[in-house]
């Protein structure tokens, strides 16, 4: 059975058209912002002691160059990450009897006696899977 061209046409039209105009008003933006002039570092000034002391929001206290506080991007990052660790941390465990066991802390096996002795030719079960 073939379809219409004419009605997917106009769907597939709708958000390449959207995406013409946000490409057009963003152009526009762009080339009608201006910039001030650039302001360099002070000749001899440690510019990686600067930028440590702006990241945690020190400038003031260690008469540095003035400039932006960075002090509370550094820690929405800093706790973002650290939930992105301990979520990987937890994705890896398995649930087996209502605790959270680690993944392979006991080598894939569902019990000790399902283990091979050294003449045995079997696979461990990965994931719970049948035997």
């Amino acid at each position: 059975m073939t379809t219409d061209e004419t009605e997917s046409a106009g769907s597939t039209m709708i958000p390449g058209l959207a995406a013409i105009g946000l490409f057009i008003v963003m152009a526009v933006a762009f080339v009608q912002a201006s910039f001030g002039e650039p302001v360099l570092f002070p000749e001899g000034e440690s510019i990686v002691a600067h930028i440590g002391y702006a990241l945690f929001d020190l400038q003031n206290d260690m008469g540095t160059i003035a400039s932006e506080g960075f002090l509370a991007a550094f820690l929405i990052i800093a706790i973002g990450l650290d939930v992105a660790v301990d979520s990987a941390i937890f994705l890896a465990k398995r649930e087996e009897g209502g605790s959270i066991v680690s993944a392979i802390a006991d080598g894939g096996w569902e019990s000790p006696a399902d283990a091979p002795d050294a003449t045995a030719d079997t696979q461990p079960l990965s994931d719970g899977g049948d035997k």
